[in-house]
């Protein structure tokens, strides 16, 4: 495989194979399944998808993003379709800036997120932040938010979208203080299947599921 470089580290590679990645950067081959072959930290965002039917098996490794006083993202997908994250650790440990999700998905459809362990703590960040996006799952999977005295820290957070799955996740905001730390925060959601999560809540004024506007047509079953 060839590697270049820009701003961001640009993966590229053959069809033929299965391409290790051993540190952050942009996945931009379709239809390429991309293995981690060790952790990986970035003091910005750590993986960009730039195309579509991209899978990143994370085989069990970390992937430690934004380290540093710069808003980043473990996973960014924006205008790509049908990528698959699973088996990782995706951890965010500095709190100096806000917004720093997870799993950031924007203009995207038909991704999922499967065994996946989040922990993070920067104000105002969600483990997956949707927005305009369909047909997306968060699956199997354990979002804990940490710190003391932040808010508006969902585990998960959909602005606008449809037919969104969020099923069998063990979600749990362990923040001490703050408002709206909440589990799940829908707006402007329609038709989403919310189902079999553990939902544990611990700052006030917080919600296990939180409706902010808009909602229709949604599915709650056995939370």
């Amino acid at each position: 495989w060839n590697m270049t470089t820009n701003r961001d580290l640009v993966f590229t590679f053959s069809t033929i194979g299965t391409p290790g990645v051993d540190s952050c950067g942009v996945l931009n081959a379709t239809n390429k399944i991309y293995t981690l072959t060790q952790s990986v930290s970035s003091v910005g965002t750590c993986f960009t998808i730039a195309a579509n039917n991209i899978t990143l098996e994370g085989n069990g490794y970390e992937i430690n993003y934004s380290t540093s006083a710069i808003t980043g993202y473990g996973v960014y997908i924006n205008g790509f379709n049908k990528t698959t994250i699973k088996n990782a650790l995706v951890r965010e440990i500095d709190s100096t800036v806000i917004l720093k999700h997870a799993f950031f998905i924007t203009n995207g459809h038909n991704n999922t997120i499967n065994n996946v362990t989040i922990i993070l703590q920067a104000q105002q960040s969600r483990g997956l932040r949707i927005t305009d996006g369909n047909y997306n799952t968060l699956f199997r999977s354990n979002v804990t938010v940490k710190g003391t005295s932040q808010s508006s820290s969902d585990t998960v957070k959909i602005i606008i979208g449809r037919f969104n799955n969020i099923t069998g996740n063990f979600l749990h905001n362990i923040r001490t203080t703050g408002t709206n730390n909440d589990g799940i925060s829908l707006d402007t959601s329609s038709n989403t299947t919310i189902a079999d999560n553990v939902i544990i809540i611990n700052p006030p004024s917080s919600f296990g599921i939180k409706f902010v506007a808009n909602n229709s047509d949604n599915i709650f079953v056995n939370n």
